[in-house]
């Protein structure tokens, strides 16, 4: 999913989603464990390849050097 694809979906709440990667220098510095919730979404303009977003997601994880310190969870069995 591409960044303009993605500002396209809201929280339910309205919001804006937040880069994971823009995101995640930040929170390293203020946790030493933390948990990576994964979220999936039926509405059609978020559809998405599961198994890429997840790949995706890894790869910033270990890019940022954190792969010993994230714990991976998610609703969705298909992840």
């Amino acid at each position: 999913m591409t960044y303009e694809e993605l500002r396209k979906c809201k929280l339910t709440n309205g919001e804006d989603i937040f880069l994971f990667q823009d995101r995640l220098p930040k929170i390293k510095t203020l946790t030493s464990l933390f948990f990576i919730d994964l979220k999936t979404s039926n509405n059609a303009k978020c559809s998405q390849d599961k198994v890429k977003y997840l790949d995706q997601v890894k790869q910033i994880v270990e890019e940022n050097q954190l792969s010993e310190n994230v714990i991976f969870s998610s609703g969705d069995p298909e992840l």
